[in-house]
């Protein structure tokens, strides 16, 4: 008569993020004699982490004339094509929004980086500074038609000037959030440190 192994096995090694195994074995039948046939089935199986999920994210980026001070229009440009350069295009999306005192998409969500690019480099400086417009046309394309609801939304803000109606711009960045977007703020220049820190999600 065969007797299951009583004692638990050690777990295979693993490594952080990797799958985890385990196994298991039955036999039948459960008993027999000398001579005769057992037939022993082993069994694997395991879990694997959730996948990272994907992102659909929102560039928005100040092109206000005070970007034009001391080459910054150029430095950010140059700034966000290093980021759209290190995006998994085949996952993640991008999509440009420029904005001074008004907001506007250049680039909708895109899987393109070439266009995404384009845009950026398209951007001249000019105008004031509208940071609760450029949250609402981020929003409003991460939650539109072009937006996918199996991803996560992003917005990754650029500026370096105030805003005139900075409860504005941290109504919008709130509601914008709510909706589960993830908000990320960078600040260089004349900014509100306090718009910053409040209108961006928590780490």
């Amino acid at each position: 008569v065969w007797q299951r192994d009583q004692a638990t096995p050690e777990p295979p090694p693993s490594r952080p993020g990797a799958c985890r195994l385990r196994g298991d074995k039955t036999a039948r039948p459960s008993a027999l004699r000398i001579g005769d046939r057992v037939t022993v089935e082993l069994l694997i199986g395991g879990e694997c982490p959730t996948a990272k999920p994907r992102a659909d994210i929102v560039l928005a980026i100040d092109r206000s004339g005070s970007m034009n001070a001391g080459n910054q229009i150029t430095d950010t440009r140059r700034a966000a094509v290093t980021f759209l350069n290190a995006i998994d295009v085949t996952r993640d999306r991008v999509a440009v929004v420029a904005f001074n005192n008004q907001a506007e998409l250049r680039q909708p969500l895109t899987a393109d980086r070439a266009l995404a690019i384009a845009a950026v480099q398209g951007l001249t400086a000019v105008g004031g500074t509208n940071l609760a417009q450029a949250l609402q046309a981020s929003t409003a394309e991460l939650f539109g038609a072009n937006g996918r609801s199996d991803s996560q939304p992003v917005i990754v803000l650029l500026t370096d000037g105030r805003d005139r109606e900075p409860d504005d711009a941290l109504l919008a960045a709130s509601s914008a959030r709510e909706r589960g977007t993830r908000v990320f703020t960078i600040g260089f220049g004349d900014v509100d440190p306090m718009v910053m820190v409040l209108a961006a999600s928590s780490p």
